[in-house]
């Protein structure tokens, strides 16, 4: 594929000239076949903050910019305040099966203008980690970005 070279001789992506900005991801659920994403609510802390215990400690919080939670109450402070923040945007993880909440993760530093939109604050319990769901909620977000939003970069 020829490339676009700028002043300097570097190569350069291809202009977009009908480009327009994007939307910003509406807070709708995406469902899946194992699981359905929803728009993080104070109503799914209960189940999140139960999964979330069942780790063995609370090495899972290390690299997260909250938590662990030494409790409900103070897990369910934290999704009230993440529940209304537009971005990151939180969606919970719903196990389709059990029909809870086991998992968090958000888009975040979303970028309208330029169609770029990252994921993050990605939360997996025991009961998501290494499963089909796991990597469903994933693909779902992204499909979501890519194939429904029209973003260019996730």
């Amino acid at each position: 594929m020829p490339s676009t070279l700028n002043q300097y001789q570097q190569p350069v992506g291809e202009s977009v000239p009908h480009w327009t900005a994007r939307v910003h991801p509406p807070r709708n659920p995406i469902e899946g076949q194992y699981c359905r994403l929803e728009p993080l609510e104070p109503h799914h802390a209960a189940d999140l903050f139960a999964a979330f215990s069942q780790a063995p400690d609370g090495r899972d919080w290390t690299y997260m910019p909250v938590g662990p939670f030494d409790d409900a109450a103070s897990y369910r402070e934290y999704v009230e305040r993440a529940a209304v923040s537009p971005d990151p945007q939180h969606y919970a993880v719903i196990d389709l099966k059990r029909g809870t909440a086991i998992g968090t993760l958000a888009l975040m530093r979303i970028d309208r203008a330029n169609g770029v939109i990252e994921v993050g604050n990605v939360a997996f319990s025991p009961l998501l980690k290494r499963t089909p769901i796991s990597t469903e909620a994933q693909y779902l977000l992204m499909k979501h970005a890519f194939d429904e939003l029209g973003y260019r970069r996730y």
